[in-house]
């Protein structure tokens, strides 16, 4: 995508700490990502198993653990994007929306 080197960079830092945080927060021992573009937003998902220890907590404990990071709440702020999640029965899907300002290339 041609976005500047800022906003990708929080991109890429927002993944890298979404899947961290399911794995240390939410015990997620199995993840599915996707991403993909639609009406100028870019959409990501996450969406984890839970592990036997969370599944006796329940998923949307888990949904909740995965936003609780200060500083994924931050980076969101950077690129204007919003996050929300969901605790399936078993699974939780972790859900990314920012509007892209398209660089032109030159």
């Amino acid at each position: 995508l041609p976005v500047d080197r800022e906003s990708a960079e929080n991109i890429e830092y927002l993944v890298r700490e979404i899947i961290a945080n399911a794995i240390r927060h939410a015990g997620a021992k199995q993840l599915t990502f996707a991403m993909a573009l639609s009406k100028g937003d870019l959409m990501m998902t996450l969406k984890d198993d839970l592990s036997v220890s969370n599944a006796q907590t329940g998923s949307a404990y888990a949904a909740r653990e995965i936003l609780a990071s200060r500083s994924l709440s931050q980076r969101l702020e950077m690129v204007n994007g919003k996050a929300y999640s969901v605790g399936l029965e078993d699974s939780t899907l972790l859900a990314i929306s920012i509007p892209m300002d398209f660089t032109e290339n030159e």
